[in-house]
C-alpha cells in the first residue's frame, strides 16, 4: 500500500506547529470511513485529515512502525464499512501490543489482503492478550 509523503525533510517543530494550528478530532470522527480521509506522512508524523481537520496524528518511529503496519494491512484507501478511522487507530494499538509483548500471532494471523474475518481473528487475540497482560482493555 502506497501513501503520500509531504515535506519529508520538514523539521519536527514545523510539523508540530502545523498540527497545532488545525482543528483536532472529536470522538464522532472515529466513525468516519478511512477511505474518505487523506492519510499521509508529513515530516516525521503520520496524519489522518478530513475537510481540513486532523483526525489523528502520530510520530513515526522507524523501529516501531505500528501505524504504518496497520495502514498497510487494512488497506485503508479501499472502502469497507468496518474500515473507520477509529478501527484503524485501534488496529494500530493492537499491533503495538502484539509486537511489544513478543507474541507470534501478528506474524501467523495477518496476511494480505486483510479480510474482515482475519481482522476480527487478530483483534480477538490482541484484546485477549491485552486483558491478560494489563488486567483490562487499553484499546
Amino acid at each position: 500500500m502506497k501513501y503520500e509523503i509531504v515535506n519529508p525533510d520538514e523539521a519536527i517543530e514545523v510539523t508540530i506547529e502545523f498540527i497545532n494550528k488545525v482543528d483536532i478530532n472529536s470522538k464522532a470522527d472515529a466513525a468516519i470511513n478511512a477511505a474518505d480521509c487523506r492519510i499521509y506522512m508529513r515530516g516525521k508524523y503520520w496524519i489522518i485529515e478530513k475537510d481540513g481537520r486532523i483526525l489523528y496524528h502520530e510520530f513515526h518511529n522507524e523501529s516501531y512502525p505500528f501505524f504504518e503496519t496497520a495502514f498497510h494491512y487494512m488497506n485503508a484507501s479501499k472502502r469497507a464499512a468496518w474500515k473507520t478511522v477509529g478501527e484503524l487507530i485501534t488496529f494500530r494499538q493492537a499491533i503495538r501490543e502484539a509486537t511489544v509483548q513478543g507474541t507470534d500471532y501478528r506474524d501467523t494471523i495477518l496476511e494480505d489482503p486483510l479480510t474482515t474475518r482475519i481482522y476480527r481473528k487478530f483483534m480477538k487475540f490482541a484484546r485477549a492478550h491485552d486483558l491478560m497482560h494489563h488486567g483490562g482493555h487499553t484499546f
